[in-house]
């Protein structure tokens, strides 16, 4: 062993080179679709604070579809030392900023009325 990395072998690296990416796309896809199918339920709902409890449990789900797949890239790093895996980190790290919760999109992905809008953009505003 040299160094932090153990040293896994060209089977492992063979392996976790197709299984790693296959994972992170499966796991963008899905945080996606997961995510979409949570908002559908959550414009369903009248009540605001329904709604914004529904939309954050959909934000979860969506990271922590996508963690799954960051931490085996980070596994797979350190079992390998492969710096295919390092750029995969950073692609996931650039999804989980783009897809950073803002008060703008909540207002976008759950169509807030004027008088929910203005609810959520007061920032002394109660909601319940």
């Amino acid at each position: 062993m040299d160094g932090p990395f153990v040293d896994g072998g060209a089977e492992m690296n063979f392996a976790l080179i197709y299984v790693v990416p296959a994972f992170t796309i499966m796991g963008i896809f899905t945080s996606n679709f997961m995510f979409k199918q949570r908002l559908k339920e959550s414009l369903s709902k009248v009540n605001l604070k329904e709604k914004l409890d529904l939309y954050r449990s959909a934000l979860i789900i969506k990271f922590a579809l996508i963690e799954g797949p960051s931490f085996f890239a980070v596994i797979a790093y350190i079992l390998t030392g492969n710096l295919i895996y390092t750029g995969i980190i950073v692609l996931l790290l650039a999804v989980f900023w783009i897809y950073r919760p803002t008060k703008e999109k909540l207002i976008l992905d759950l169509e807030l009325t004027h008088t929910e809008r203005q609810i959520v953009e007061d920032t002394n505003g109660i909601i319940g």
